[in-house]
């Protein structure tokens, strides 16, 4: 079925007023936490999440593309019916987001709920005999934003790509967001220079 297009503020025929108001444009709700496991063989794992909601964006980047028709990520889904079982199978909604003739931006509000893995190490201690020049050494591997959890109702993008700081919306050009990060180290304590002489006097 086509889209029914409503304004802010009109009256309908059963005397409703409409309203288009979504939602608020900022988290109203930022949690995070904090946990470490201390496992066998002197392994740690310690990991960061967060988690913000409760807020919405606007995709002004969908609606520059898709009014200039080009083929949109977050239309996949809908491209893929129209082409296997024909533009009559599509609903309303997805007309109003992908199709050129009734895309508007009003239509491309998204919650935009998600949780992220901020932070997770992983540690373990590396046996003396593989490090006869020092001690206490171990091997450690950190990520950073590894694994997220969005609404599924948010298409595509990151809901932290945004364009402007402060301003919760993707505009023509999407604004960079925490991008993710691995890393591997080894620490190691070179201990007392003297319990390293063998032989030697003190």
């Amino acid at each position: 079925a086509d889209p029914i297009e409503e304004r802010h503020g009109t009256t309908r025929a059963d005397g409703s007023v409409v309203d288009c108001t979504v939602g608020p444009n900022a988290p109203t709700h930022i949690i995070g936490g904090f946990a470490t496991v201390n496992l066998p063989y002197g392994l740690t794992i310690s990991a960061r999440g967060e988690y913000q909601g409760g807020h919405y964006i606007y995709d002004g980047a969908a609606w520059n593309a898709i009014r200039r028709s080009v083929i949109w990520p977050g239309c996949y889904d809908v491209y893929n019916i129209i082409e296997k079982q024909g533009y009559d199978q599509t609903t309303a909604k997805q007309r109003a987001m992908c199709d050129v003739e009734w895309n508007r931006q009003s239509y491309l509000i998204y919650p935009a709920d998600f949780f992220k893995i901020r932070e997770i190490t992983a540690s373990i201690p590396i046996p003396d005999r593989f490090m006869p020049w020092g001690e206490d050494a171990s091997f450690t591997l950190s990520g950073r934003n590894v694994w997220r959890w969005l609404n599924d109702d948010f298409p595509v993008l990151d809901p932290e790509m945004t364009s402007e700081p402060g301003r919760h919306q993707f505009g023509g050009i999407p604004g960079s967001f925490p991008p993710r990060a691995h890393s591997a180290s080894t620490d190691v304590d070179r201990g007392n220079p003297c319990s390293l002489l063998r032989g030697g006097k003190p």
